[in-house]
């Protein structure tokens, strides 16, 4: 009979114990959501996974990367340690959870990156390894827990700075291995050993540290700037602890603090320089730059909480109404400009033929060779690339390159237009940056070669150092002294550690790629999109009229003669995708990735094909024999997405409710494309006598679902599968074959 006041009772404790759950996640919300975070991003997505692997293929990259994550779990559990001293009325009613939980986000850290490590493809542990590895991580905290305090309680202080010493001995020694093999299992073997090392310092320190204070070993200067700050930090005017017993805890705690002050010093330093300057950057690489600000912005935010609570003024709020204030005056993401090669001349985009005019030019240098009588077909290919970041980027221009040296530079002479967004524009300009120099005494292998040596490079970390940096107070601090993390993609990918020719061409004036008259060179296109209206915009060396490309904006009309922008600019100018770039403002344009409107560039090459199938019309209805009528038009797209499209699944109704419009835009990304790209091949299909063909080359295989990385860095694993795709695509084998029997392998100079 009994029972019911029981149940009662016990439902009162778990909703009691439940709320007091809540209000400890709610004081260490930050420190939650960015292990947790980190975890998903790591783990659950191709890209963090590629991260961890560019990491693991440098072993001198082992140190920045045990460096940062140790910091990292530093200064989470010491930031969230400082917090929980002003927590005085959850400690008096459930001071376990203030001890613990600091400790908690800490070890979790490690777990987080061990779990991330066990979902690399090279272990194949699957989901439940990896969730089994989380239960372990649980399990093994508990128990390492309740075990160390027992022998904090249990043995003297000599006996504990004993074992804290052995602590320390093999806390150095389990770094140091996994630092020096800088391995997958030698990670996944080690970080428990050093989670436990660190922990044990943790749970005995305070004993130690009190022991030492009362035989007078270890007296600490109570004076100085840390000793005000810790003695700030730790002063709580609505608590009820006594001023001896303040003064006990910061005694105990001043040593550690200027300890941690050291560390956090030497850390951020090394994250500044990742900051402002870019080879540092890329000897650090991503992984480790992203955990040193990961440990920065946790500090800093924990800070700005703590010091919330003390002045009762929510600094949260404040910052976000400065963002406001200072952006509606202010404009902190300006497009980079630079200078035309001749100042006086201006930039001469006002002087870019049109389509008309170039094409006039671009025919008139290969008539001699069309109008010979033994060639039947004279193929000509307009080239598309799909957006993908490096991706995109190094599969575009490795087949395009392949394609120019299996031919003997037959291929870029056929080369009618380059057409991308994103990733596949920065293909596109590497090959074509490649063609400038044709003439040179550089070989159609060495293209290759540079092509796939320069987009082999990391154009990530420094971005992402500009992202977690200085980019978070852009919106209070505006002034273009310090660019921002489009910029410094644009920078990264103007100076590369090898020396490639295509990277001097990314840093010098787009104007100097849209040379006129000669038509020796093809047309490009680089899109974009304006964010205000979602209008379609191009950058191309040739003027875009109306009459052809409709609604399209010309980017470049819209600058003042006497700017101009470098290469990577435009290239990035297509390529603002959030969040990694945010759109760039050029005048009172702003412009973001051109996959919004279309992810492949298929739009503009239809429109243009339309204008040169009517050109041709023209002069075949005076002539039936017109040599004009030999031209075969050939599309060629580099597409890097799984053939399948995905199922759809259903929608949980707080998504429905709250994020349908988000959906639909997403969705519609896709779907714009993909009907862009249809009639395009409809059109094609149209002309009559095989004029015209699609041909595409796709990075995966019939089956297989998404597995390459879609980001600005790709690890030298997946590069290498990259290269085996490409040397074994059949389709260009097949491509290669018919150019070389139609036109032959002898190079045609111009």
């Amino acid at each position: 009979m009994n029972k019911g006041p029981s149940a009662h009772t016990a439902i009162i404790a778990g909703l009691r114990w439940m709320a007091l759950l809540l209000r400890l996640c709610r004081i260490f919300l930050p420190g939650i959501i960015v292990v947790a975070g980190t975890g998903i991003l790591m783990a659950g997505f191709i890209q963090g996974r590629d991260v961890i692997q560019i990491t693991l293929e440098s072993e001198w990259r082992g140190f920045f990367f045990m460096t940062s994550l140790v910091f990292w779990s530093t200064v989470t559990w010491y930031s969230s340690r400082l917090i929980a001293y002003n927590q005085d009325d959850l400690f008096r009613e459930w001071p376990a959870g203030l001890f613990h939980a600091p400790r908690i986000l800490g070890f979790a850290c490690f777990t987080v990156v061990g779990f991330a490590l066990l979902a690399l493809p090279s272990l194949q542990w699957g989901h439940t390894g990896r969730w089994i590895w989380i239960a372990l991580q649980i399990l093994t905290y508990s128990v390492a827990a309740g075990q160390f305090e027992q022998i904090r309680d249990k043995f003297p202080e000599k006996k504990l700075i004993a074992f804290r010493n052995m602590a320390i001995f093999c806390t150095m020694v389990f770094f140091s291995i996994a630092a020096i093999r800088n391995e997958q299992v030698t990670y996944i073997l080690t970080l428990p050993f050093l989670q436990a090392s660190l922990l044990f310092l943790v749970v005995t320190r305070r004993k130690i540290r009190e022991a030492e204070l009362m035989r007078g070993d270890a007296t600490p200067e109570m004076s100085g700037r840390s000793y005000r700050w810790l003695r700030y930090i730790l002063s709580n005017p609505q608590d009820q602890r006594t001023n001896t017993y303040n003064e006990r805890i910061l005694r105990d705690e001043i040593a550690i603090f200027r300890i941690f002050n050291i560390v956090a010093f030497v850390s951020i330093s090394i994250w500044l320089m990742a900051i402002f300057h870019l080879p540092t950057a890329r000897v650090i690489s991503t992984l480790p730059i992203v955990m040193l600000a990961l440990g920065v912005l946790l500090g800093v935010g924990n800070l700005i909480s703590l010091y919330s609570v003390k002045t009762r003024i929510n600094l949260h709020v404040l910052f976000i109404g400065a963002t406001f204030l200072i952006g509606s005056m202010f404009e902190p993401h300006n497009v980079r400009r630079t200078w035309p090669p001749e100042p006086s001349a201006g930039n001469n985009y006002a002087n870019r033929p049109d389509l008309q005019g170039w094409f006039k030019n671009w025919i008139a240098s290969r008539k001699t060779e069309i109008t010979d009588t033994a060639v039947k077909e004279y193929p000509v290919f307009l080239l598309l690339a799909d957006g993908g970041a490096s991706r995109s980027a190094y599969w575009a221009a490795g087949v395009w390159s392949k394609l120019e040296a299996q031919t003997n530079g037959r291929f870029s002479d056929q080369l009618l237009c380059l057409s991308g967004t994103s990733g596949g524009s920065l293909g596109n300009v590497a090959f074509f940056a490649t063609l400038t120099q044709k003439n040179g005494d550089t070989g159609y292998r060495a293209i290759e070669k540079q092509c796939r040596e320069y987009l082999s490079q990391d154009f990530l970390s420094h971005t992402m150092a500009r992202l977690l940096g200085p980019d978070l107070l852009k919106p209070l601090f505006p002034l273009d002294v310090i660019y921002d993390r489009a910029a410094a993609l644009e920078q990264a990918m103007e100076h590369v550690p090898v020396d490639n020719p295509i990277a001097e061409r990314m840093s010098g004036p787009l104007s100097g790629l849209c040379p006129a008259g000669s038509g020796a060179l093809p047309i490009l296109f680089i899109n974009t999109t304006r964010m205000q209206d979602g209008r379609p915009a191009v950058i191309s060396n040739i003027k875009l009229n109306d009459s052809v490309f409709g609604k399209r904006l010309d980017v470049l009309s819209t600058l003042p003669t006497h700017e101009d922008i470098r290469v990577s600019t435009a290239v990035v100018l297509g390529a603002r995708f959030p969040y990694i770039s945010p759109a760039g403002r050029l005048e009172d344009n702003y412009f973001v990735d051109g996959g919004y409107f279309d992810n492949s560039g298929a739009g503009v090459v239809h429109e243009t094909l339309i204008e040169l199938k009517r050109i041709i019309d023209d002069s075949v209805r005076l002539s039936p024999d017109h040599w004009l009528s030999k031209i075969r038009f050939h599309v060629l797209h580099a597409t890097n997405a799984p053939l399948e499209e995905r199922g759809v699944d259903k929608v949980h109704p707080v998504v429905n409710d709250l994020f349908a419009p988000v959906k639909t835009l997403l969705g519609a990304y896709a779907s714009q494309t993909y009907v862009n790209n249809l009639r395009l091949i409809r059109f094609l299909k149209t002309m009559p006598g095989g004029a015209a063909g699609y041909t595409r080359f796709n990075l995966y295989r019939p089956g297989e679902q998404e597995n390459f990385p879609m980001n600005w860095a790709i690890s030298r694993e997946n590069l290498k599968r990259m290269d085996e795709r490409i040397a074994s695509d059949s389709t260009l084998k097949d491509l290669t074959k018919y150019m070389n029997t139609v036109l032959g392998s002898t190079q045609v100079s111009r």
